[in-house]
């Protein structure tokens, strides 16, 4: 199935650049993570909590560093070599770019857990909170698997707007239910078992497993969809991931 195959080249396309993917990946984990360790120490170790102002700083290399692995990973899956400087520059060019995203996803992220909590809580006796409960999950759901594709399709667009990135997003998942369902499960299950089973390989391997995943399919469905315009004669402005994904509305790709 078509889930499948893009997981296993997401698999191949890490593994083909292990050693600089893994260290760019290690330097995103823990600039993504100084800030939530420190959260982490002041309530449990305890430290004073004045400390808590040092978040602020500590969590501006995060969203970058994100970005900049994206940048990398896209060029892998479009069968390019990486260098250094590229994730550097990367880092350096999008300092400012990821974080209104970021603060707008982690607005929607906690709006949904807030709800798949509350209503069950708050009517403990209702059977139509369970549903409702339900629904909001189910949104959930759906929410993180899109995650997958956003930052992929920002990166592989010419149109710079995380609007158009998102509803890309939204069309790929809807166009492809199941090769959503299938890559967002087996990269949960996969990464779930590293943290288990040998946390040293989350911490090197999670973040480039989680956006080769996602970069992988979009690349992948963007090539199949360019390829199907060029059997049919497109023109080169019907070939761009906007315009692909304007016509994914009508017409899902398998």
């Amino acid at each position: 199935m078509l889930g499948f195959r893009i997981f296993g080249r997401a698999l191949r396309n890490i593994w083909e650049e292990m050693l600089p993917l893994g260290a760019m990946s290690g330097i995103t984990f823990v600039a993504i993570a100084l800030a939530p360790l420190l959260v982490v120490a002041v309530i449990l170790a305890p430290l004073p909590p004045a400390l808590l102002i040092l978040t602020i700083p500590l969590a501006l290399p995060g969203p970058p560093a994100w970005m900049a692995l994206h940048v990398v990973a896209n060029r892998v899956a479009n069968q390019y070599a990486i260098r250094w400087d590229q994730f550097f520059g990367a880092f350096k060019a999008n300092l400012r770019v990821l974080w209104l995203y970021t603060l707008v996803a982690t607005l929607v992220s906690g709006l949904l857990v807030y709800n798949i909590f509350f209503y069950p809580n708050a009517f403990p006796d209702a059977q139509w909170a369970m549903w409702v409960a339900g629904a909001w999950l189910a949104a959930g759901v759906f929410w993180m698997a899109i995650q997958l594709f956003v930052i992929p399709f920002f990166v592989e667009q010419e149109n710079k707007r995380w609007r158009t990135a998102l509803r890309n997003a939204i069309l790929i998942s809807g166009a492809n239910p199941f090769m959503t369902l299938i890559l967002l499960a087996l990269t949960v299950v996969l990464l779930v078992a590293s943290a288990l089973l040998a946390p040293p390989l989350l911490v090197v391997f999670g973040p480039i497993l989680w956006i080769m995943v996602g970069t992988t399919a979009v690349v992948d469905r963007v090539t199949a969809y360019r390829k199907s315009q060029e059997e049919a004669g497109a023109s080169d402005a019907d070939k761009t991931p906007e315009r692909i994904m304007d016509k994914w509305r009508s017409r899902g790709v398998q």
